[in-house]
């Protein structure tokens, strides 16, 4: 009769965790978390601008965006780390795709473009060039491409993980696994409306809002100004920028050039208390200099715009630190096609009251108050800009 009562308990044991995981393998794949990178780029596509992807669970951004090159077949290919990803695709004329967040170093833009170039050749390439990728000491993952559709056992423990910490609610999860919606996939998407666009660009969620009522609001800098004071991650001081990754970044350069592919390269604006922040630490951050000075001989058309003032970006037109808005972007894309020499053309609705008629609501959350006033913008000095010797 016990071993009778003991082979029961253990069935439904057993049965009570086969329902469990069963049922988590089912979230999983109504959420979207087992799509290949491959078919969601496809899937994307063929939805329209308004689908979102955005995974918690795969790091399979590399993958996902070189899928998209192939989907999308662009025209303007954007490459660089996630502070390129605030482009859209109505920034430029022609088919234009972003790749930001596939590129969080020297090696890994290198390598995918690489990638990306086998399948497909833009008629223009942008780089945005972040200055502590040639910090002899700045560390980043090397370039792994992850498809994302693998079932794991962290993937499977996930939801009761979550659950148990009360980051999602029974509800949440009953709604995924009977009526997903359709036009989203992976569950940054589902839970917090948060992802990439089909034209490459990152979908910040409206809990960024908090602590950015106005102009004069620093607690969505905190972070970045913590780095510069300890001097960790991408603010690392240095004296001397790695010489073999100025050399890795000019022939990369090189190597697009003799495929006669027009290269345009920016760097992109930090918010003003940041760069104030820096400017305080001139002994911290020499290195600054090296990089700068190796712009006149990549041979490309460069914009030294670290300075927010050169696009008179306002720090509550900042997501945080060293992330501008959409809003930045734009007027960024008009001073890139200033310097293309024709190869880039911007469309009407980069107009600063085309752009906050049109733009998608969500992206409310790095705009100013109608009557903030923004400021004027600043001439570039000599050294800011370079245009390739004829």
């Amino acid at each position: 009769m016990a071993y009778r009562r003991y082979l029961t308990q253990t069935g439904l044991l057993i049965a009570t965790g086969l329902l469990a995981l069963g049922l988590s393998l089912a979230f999983l794949w109504q959420a979207g978390e087992l799509d290949a990178a491959d078919s969601v780029a496809n899937r994307q596509t063929d939805a329209g601008p308004d689908f979102l992807y955005g995974s918690a669970l795969n790091q399979n951004t590399l993958a996902y965006k070189l899928a998209l090159v192939n989907a999308v077949k662009p025209a303007v290919l954007i490459a660089g780390s996630s502070r390129t990803m605030q482009f859209r695709h109505w920034n430029f004329s022609g088919k234009t795709l972003t790749a930001g967040g596939a590129g969080s170093s020297i090696e890994e833009v290198s390598f995918f473009l690489d990638q990306a170039l086998k399948g497909h050749t833009p008629q223009v390439i942008i780089i945005g060039v972040d200055f502590w990728w040639f910090h002899p000491d700045y560390r980043a993952e090397p370039p792994v491409l992850t498809q994302g559709d693998r079932v794991t056992k962290d993937k499977l423990l996930w939801v009761f993980r979550e659950w148990r910490k009360q980051k999602i609610q029974g509800a949440e999860v009953m709604n995924i696994l009977h009526s997903p919606a359709q036009d989203r996939a992976g569950l940054s998407a589902h839970l917090h409306q948060e992802g990439f666009r089909a034209d490459g660009s990152w979908q910040y969620n409206l809990r960024w809002r908090t602590g950015k009522t106005g102009p004069n609001d620093l607690k969505h800098f905190r972070d970045t100004l913590q780095r510069i004071e300890k001097g960790n991650n991408q603010f690392l001081y240095g004296r001397h920028a790695d010489p073999q990754r100025m050399q890795q970044f000019t022939a990369m350069i090189r190597k697009l050039q003799a495929r006669r592919i027009p290269v345009i390269l920016f760097m992109a604006p930090l918010a003003k208390p940041v760069l104030d922040a820096m400017s305080r630490r001139p002994q911290d951050y020499l290195y600054l200099i090296d990089v700068l000075s190796a712009a006149a001989v990549w041979g490309a058309p460069f914009l030294n715009l670290t300075d927010p003032a050169r696009v008179a970006a306002h720090d509550c037109e900042f997501i945080d630190g060293f992330h501008g808005g959409d809003i930045v972007y734009a007027r960024i894309a008009r001073q890139l096609a200033g310097i293309s020499g024709g190869a880039l053309q911007t469309t009407a609705i980069n107009d600063r009251n085309a752009l906050l008629k049109n733009r998608p609501s969500v992206d409310d959350l790095a705009v100013c108050p109608s009557d903030t006033p923004l400021p004027p913008s600043a001439s570039l000095k000599p050294g800011d800009n370079h245009a390739p010797s004829s």
